[in-house]
């Protein structure tokens, strides 16, 4: 059986929003989970 996989694309207005997915993200991954973060250099993905 194929992993399970989902996916969602959200903008992200200022650093608030980045900070706050940021620990949303680190509450619900799991070992093995592969976040791809996309934008310009300088966007905030770090």
């Amino acid at each position: 059986m194929p992993p399970a996989t989902s996916s969602f694309q959200h903008t992200l207005r200022d650093l608030t929003e980045t900070a706050v997915l940021g620990r949303q993200l680190g509450r619900i991954a799991r070992k093995g989970d592969i976040i791809l973060l996309h934008g310009d250099l300088g966007a905030g993905k770090t």
